[in-house]
């Protein structure tokens, strides 16, 4: 699997870089006086997801550095289809903005959408990215990886993993590891994050992989327990909890990142603005021990990188679901 870390050292055509960011405003004096007035920022994920924290602590910054408001909306439903779209039907003048999660590269192979995911956007940074935190509940008795997999196959009903909705990334990882180990497993989507973190607290589905920010805080209370991490490398507030690529399943990675966009053909100048702008913000102390408490590494792509990793998580993504028969829920 692509890593984002390696991602950021692929060439992206000059040719390709300025279509995405070509301009169709006039650029003069531009950066100079943008912003004049409140942004508005399309969260497609609901308050407290990855999406959502990582949004509000970046732009706490962006207030102070720009002397203007950004203020959050969160704009919710089809998993993330309707804040987006939302977003690429917005004025190209940088007044309105989106914050979107990695799932933006999966819905493309799941649903039929009425925009581009790359060409109807103008890509502006991955400013954070997240492992998934496979944790089990308290009635099963795994404590590693190995051991819930073997759990699968010498059960005749195999195991329940639950997701917060069919082809969520929590779904697509679940497909992904289930695929490369052969268990045996039934998917349990629920509507939201709360319902299925309470069945698993209750033992009503065995497993399932949660984000940090919803996982942390039940692990360390010893609620949940973490028995591998969906990422490259292993987290920090977890060094004990293995990856899965390094317990039997080589090269498994998933990083749920969390990206600024705007509509397609935003000036190239309040593009350079933002990125510059998010450079400060992500370089606050504060905003870089809050999310690393919440297990959410600090990134700051280029545009160009970007859509580099846009287009290989697409292509990715769509073969998962492909193998997998993986159907947009209805």
């Amino acid at each position: 699997m692509t890593r984002i870390s390696d991602t950021l050292h692929c060439a992206v055509s000059r040719r390709t870089v300025l279509g995405a960011l070509a301009s169709t405003l006039p650029l003069v004096g531009y950066a100079d006086t943008y912003p004049s007035r409140s942004v508005k920022v399309i969260v497609t994920n609901a308050p407290g997801s990855l999406t959502d924290v990582v949004a509000r602590q970046v732009l706490g910054p962006m207030q102070k550095i720009t002397g203007q408001s950004f203020v959050v909306d969160n704009v919710v439903g089809a998993g993330g289809i309707v804040g987006t779209e939302s977003v690429v039907r917005a004025a190209p003048d940088g007044y309105t903005l989106g914050m979107v999660p990695s799932t933006h590269a999966m819905l493309p192979a799941l649903y039929k959408l009425s925009y581009d995911p790359v060409k109807s956007i103008t890509p502006i940074s991955i400013v954070g990215s997240s492992a998934l935190i496979l944790c089990v509940s308290p009635k099963i008795t795994s404590k590693t990886p190995q051991e819930f997999f073997a759990l699968s196959k010498s059960r005749a009903e195999g195991v329940t993993i639950g997701s917060p909705g069919v082809g969520t990334a929590i779904h697509i990882a679940s497909e992904m590891m289930a695929a490369q180990t052969g268990m045996k497993w039934l998917h349990v989507p629920y509507k939201a994050n709360s319902g299925l973190t309470t069945d698993l607290l209750g033992g009503q589905v065995d497993a399932a992989f949660l984000g940090g920010a919803s996982a942390m805080p039940l692990v360390k209370s010893g609620k949940l327990r973490a028995i591998a991490v969906s990422g490259h490398k292993r987290l920090g507030p977890l060094p004990d909890v293995p990856t899965l690529s390094e317990s039997g399943l080589p090269g498994f990675n998933i990083d749920a990142w969390v990206a600024v966009i705007g509509p397609a053909n935003l000036p190239s100048a309040v593009v350079t603005r933002l990125h510059q702008d998010l450079q400060k913000a992500l370089a606050e102390k504060s905003v870089q021990d809050y999310l690393r408490d919440q297990s959410v590494e600090v990134i700051n792509t280029t545009p160009a990188q970007a859509l580099d990793i846009f287009t290989k998580d697409i292509a990715k993504y769509a073969k998962v679901v492909k193998d997998g028969n993986i159907k947009g829920a209805s």
